[in-house]
């Protein structure tokens, strides 16, 4: 149980992380190059996508954590490595969609495309090397015998 809420607050996290920076993002890219569509509708699909991917990307993060770091304690987590799993990670969702839609045969503007996956595996990067030095961060307050801070089975 203690496993599966930890994957949980993992992808919640990111999920509004993501949402944040997919926000940040569009408005930034709206004010540079403004369209002929209006802000409101399109914020509101980059954020629920942004937001989408990094649930998705954030429950990833937590398996592949759970899964081949299951033994080994925070310290010896080595931020930038858990910075590459969140690029992976990060990339899952848009490389999918990109996939698929290439497979049925949609079109895909190539400026679109190169933002969206240089957004998403940056996200993934930051994300996946903060949530390791968050958690690294929180480790010396704990009093001696508190925990023994590895990620195990949850039993």
């Amino acid at each position: 149980m203690r496993k599966i809420r930890g994957g949980l607050g993992t992808a919640i996290t990111w999920a509004v992380t993501w949402g944040l920076g997919g926000f940040g993002l569009y408005s930034l890219l709206h004010l540079v190059t403004p369209g002929p569509g209006y802000f409101i509708p399109g914020v509101l699909s980059v954020v629920g996508i942004s937001a989408l991917s990094g649930f998705v990307g954030g429950t990833t993060f937590s398996t592949v954590l759970s899964t081949f770091y299951s033994r080994r304690s925070l310290k010896d987590l080595n931020p930038a490595g858990m910075g590459m799993w969140g690029t992976l990670c990060g990339l899952l969702v848009p490389a999918g969609i990109f996939g698929i839609g290439s497979l049925v045969g949609l079109g895909f503007e190539v400026a679109v495309g190169t933002i969206t996956l240089a957004a998403m595996g940056t996200f993934g990067a930051l994300t996946g090397y903060g949530t390791i030095k968050l958690a690294q961060s929180g480790q010396p307050k704990l009093e001696e015998g508190d925990s023994d801070w590895m990620l195990d089975s949850g039993e």
